[in-house]
């Protein structure tokens, strides 16, 4: 386990091993690269930048996390 995994926070991997127990996750994605991507998507960082430094409302910011979020781990299969 990397330095930077090993400071994830534990409900994001339980969230990934969820997904995955339910058959949601990605099929192609293994549960560190979709825990990887669910840490780097909810960043306080990435925030910061899209709300305070680019303008972005909390809401246009909370709309964008919740589609790409649904768009990079869920099976498309499940949100038919």
């Amino acid at each position: 386990m990397s330095a930077i995994r090993g400071k994830m926070p534990k409900y994001q991997i339980r969230f990934v091993g969820y997904l995955d127990e339910q058959g949601q996750l990605r099929r192609e994605l293994e549960r560190s690269q979709a825990a990887d991507k669910l840490w780097t998507l909810t960043s306080y960082d990435l925030y910061r930048r899209l709300v305070a430094e680019c303008d972005w409302s909390p809401q246009r910011y909370e709309f964008w996390l919740m589609t790409a979020l649904v768009q990079r781990l869920v099976e498309s299969t499940c949100m038919d």
